[in-house]
């Protein structure tokens, strides 16, 4: 079901409230589970302030989640995006909805105040779980996709046409990062450890589920086109998105290990990451010489990757090409198929 341990967070609440004057807002925006800044963060601020001053005066708290996209429009996705807020009382809303309009260009990205801090907590939850559920959503198709033999990406570019599914998922690797892999079970912990009720939640359980074996479909892809006599797989690419070199809660991490308990041996290669925290994989500084693996994996779609030419670079690759992320689209990969390369790819399986 999942559980939290709020020991480190309860501690930090505590030192804020040492320290703040009295007209201070504290605005919580990471990802909690519902209920913690009503029956967390601000009981325990109000009891700091019931010990350093004698007027009774409350603390200023409210919920405002940031829908941050970390990459080269991390600041942009701060200033230029809608919010949803909320305070634990209406001057705590007013100040909070004071401050968001100094940041953010409210002209066009305008403030949703919901009705308290519960509700906005929530609204992060449920959009992160919606988005968990897409991903499950299409994987099963991805599957289905690979056995009848048809492509994937083409139907889904045209089930976007109709205006109320244009966010549908393309198919994929897997999910990584440290929000849709754990946020989907935030509901279970809310109420068993805040609310102490207890509740399921199975479209979510089963979708953080479904997510953390995505990765599978590409191992077996790689074991199916491995060579007996070349055993030897470059993945490209090993953060948890492109074009960031965060590597925590990465789906290339999983496939890694699969390919390490099965013997095989990995080298990695991404240009914004020069380590990784697996002893056994060897991470390089430059791109090798394609021909001395039996199966590549192009497992994060990084700009410089989208910039690669492919072409020449496997002039000499007589192994198998694995397009885990949708790196190249269909003109690419057919341009590679028609000069004798071999190519696989998830969602593609007409390939």
């Amino acid at each position: 079901r999942g559980s939290i341990n709020f020991r480190g967070f309860k501690n930090a609440i505590k030192t804020i409230g040492e320290y703040i004057q009295k007209d201070a807002l504290v605005i919580v925006e990471t990802t909690v589970p519902p209920g913690t800044t009503e029956k967390i963060v601000y009981p325990i601020l109000k009891e700091k302030f019931n010990e350093r001053f004698s007027d009774n005066s409350s603390p200023l708290v409210a919920h405002s989640y940031e829908r941050v996209m970390p990459g080269p429009n991390y600041f942009n996705s701060i200033t230029n995006f809608w919010r949803v807020y909320a305070g634990y009382n209406s001057e705590a809303s007013q100040i909070c909805k004071e401050f968001l309009e100094t940041i953010i260009n409210t002209e066009i990205y305008e403030l949703n105040q919901v009705m308290n801090t519960t509700a906005s907590e929530t609204a992060k939850i449920m959009e992160n779980s919606y988005r968990a559920l897409n991903i499950a959503f299409i994987d099963e198709w991805s599957k289905f996709a690979d056995i009848v033999k048809i492509d994937l990406f083409d139907i889904v570019s045209a089930i976007r046409i109709r205006p109320t599914h244009k966010n549908i998922m393309n198919p994929g690797l897997g999910v990584g990062g440290y929000c849709l892999t754990k946020d989907p079970l935030m509901g279970m912990v809310s109420l068993d450890q805040i609310f102490n009720e207890k509740s399921d939640f199975p479209l979510s359980k089963l979708s953080v589920g479904i997510n953390k074996k995505m990765p599978e479909n590409t191992y077996k892809l790689v074991v199916q086109n491995l060579w007996k006599t070349n055993n030897k797989i470059l993945i490209l690419g090993i953060t948890y998105r492109e074009d960031v070199g965060d590597i925590r809660f990465r789906a290339s991490e999983q496939l890694i290990s699969m390919l390490l308990e099965t013997k095989l041996k990995v080298d990695c290669y991404d240009p914004l990451v020069n380590y990784s925290n697996c002893k056994e994989v060897n991470v390089l500084e430059n791109l090798p010489d394609s021909n001395k693996y039996s199966v590549i994996v192009l497992a994060v779609k990084h700009k410089k990757f989208l910039e690669l030419n492919f072409l020449n670079w496997l002039k000499d690759f007589s192994g198998t090409l694995i397009d885990s992320n949708n790196v190249m689209d269909y003109l690419k990969i057919t341009n590679l198929i028609k000069e004798g390369i071999k190519v696989k790819a998830i969602g593609r399986g007409e390939l």
